[in-house]
């Protein structure tokens, strides 16, 4: 006899605990992604409360939990919940569990006054309905190492013992990530993740400079199947050339044994010209996707440019979220944004426009091309212009 579908209002979202729930998260996600059972346990602890389940029958079919952090945009940091590990039971499959369960993740994350959800996709469309659109994305650069700069910069690269610990190593990362649109402002589980990414150790070294860091990079020595090895590099980050040649000529210091480098650096990061060859391959490793909870606080956190000022006059449509929707009239002036209630509505904005737009990775006439945005051609210059900046990348994965 078939089995019959479960009613939908059987089905209960709620907060995953206890060891029956974290046994059904690791058996979801190693059907899901092939993910072995102590790196699916190593995910469980790292999203800790931050875990849901949807429960049939008592038991847990679906899953996701979110890391949360801030992400840069115009130099300040926005609070934003990473979406990570959104699996459902192979069985279960082709019921809609996958949209229901992120749905109400991000109803919840909205009402707890989140303004961002951020994630890595592995089916647009699923998050397409949830209004999640493409917003930026993680570059990797490989190198041959013998074939980097080598420099006799009197700046010499020295271990650092204490790793991800090291508090100068995080005031550096935050100057510079602030620089760059879309970065991470990394809460403690994502701090790890540089050290051990799923099972791979990485060592931290720096440049030193009166008693601070001007530059660091975290690698693993990536055995090949041939002869030799890969550096892979976790964290590449330098806040000025002298520091980047620096890191450059220790790992060209490699090359008689390491073969290639790995590392996640935009095609438009400072490093990148340092270089003195083309890169053996410099590609869009993943692209990751962007969805505002919050329009009013989302605008209100990000930074502009300072010497842009205007008014557009938004209608806003969001089906999930309605807390978004209506009409808006968005002032920036001195760097800031405000948002007030009324305005003509000139420029009709779909909920799926907002995280592209606010990165900056798709300018409004873009996104009008897309049918996301309708407006006046001056008004869509204006909201190009007030999100004009580095394009959005993120050397970080969750």
């Amino acid at each position: 006899m078939a089995t019959q579908p479960t009613r939908p209002d059987a089905i209960r979202y709620r907060r995953a605990a206890g060891e029956q729930d974290e046994l059904a998260f690791v058996r979801i996600l190693e059907r899901s992604f092939a993910i072995p059972a102590d790196a699916a346990r190593v995910a469980w602890s790292r999203l800790g409360a931050d875990v849901r389940v949807l429960e049939d029958a008592g038991l847990a079919v679906a899953c996701l939990g979110w890391y949360a952090f801030g992400q840069w945009f115009g130099g300040r940091s926005i609070p934003c919940a990473g979406i990570a590990a959104v699996g459902v039971e192979p069985h279960r499959r082709g019921a809609g569990l996958a949209t229901r369960i992120v749905a109400d993740a991000l109803r919840e994350l909205a009402a707890a006054g989140t303004p961002l959800a951020a994630l890595y996709p592995s089916n647009l469309a699923l998050y397409r309905r949830a209004d999640f659109e493409i917003s930026g994305g993680r570059y990797e650069l490989r190198a041959a190492c013998a074939g980097l700069p080598r420099s006799k910069s009197l700046e010499s690269v020295v271990p650092l013992p204490d790793g991800v610990r090291d508090p100068r190593v995080r005031r550096l990362y935050a100057q510079v990530a602030a620089r760059n649109n879309g970065w991470i402002d990394r809460n403690e589980a994502l701090w790890d993740r540089v050290r051990d990414f799923r099972g791979e150790l990485r060592e931290g070294f720096g440049v030193e400079r009166a008693g601070e860091l001007a530059g660091f990079v975290f690698l693993a020595r990536r055995k090949r199947r041939e002869w030799g090895f890969d550096l892979a590099c976790g964290d590449f980050v330098a806040t000025d050339g002298r520091a980047g040649r620096a890191l450059l000529s220790f790992l060209s210091g490699h090359g008689t044994i390491a073969v290639e480098v790995h590392a996640f650096v935009a095609p438009w990061d400072p490093l990148v010209g340092l270089l003195d060859d083309v890169s053996e391959r410099h590609v869009l490793h993943h692209p990751w996707m962007l969805r505002v909870l919050d329009v009013r606080a989302a605008l209100a956190a990000r930074g502009y440019p300072l010497e842009v000022r205007g008014e557009v006059h938004l209608d806003i449509t969001d089906d999930l979220l309605p807390g978004n929707a209506g009409r808006h009239v968005l002032t920036v002036e001195g760097g800031r944004a405000r948002m007030t209630n009324g305005g003509s509505g000139s420029v009709r904005v779909r909920a799926r426009a907002l995280g592209p737009w606010l990165s900056g990775f798709a300018t409004a006439e873009s996104l009008a091309f897309a049918g996301l945005i309708d407006g006046p051609a001056g008004e869509l210059a204006s909201l190009s212009a007030f999100v004009a900046g580095p394009p959005p990348s993120m050397p970080d994965f969750f």
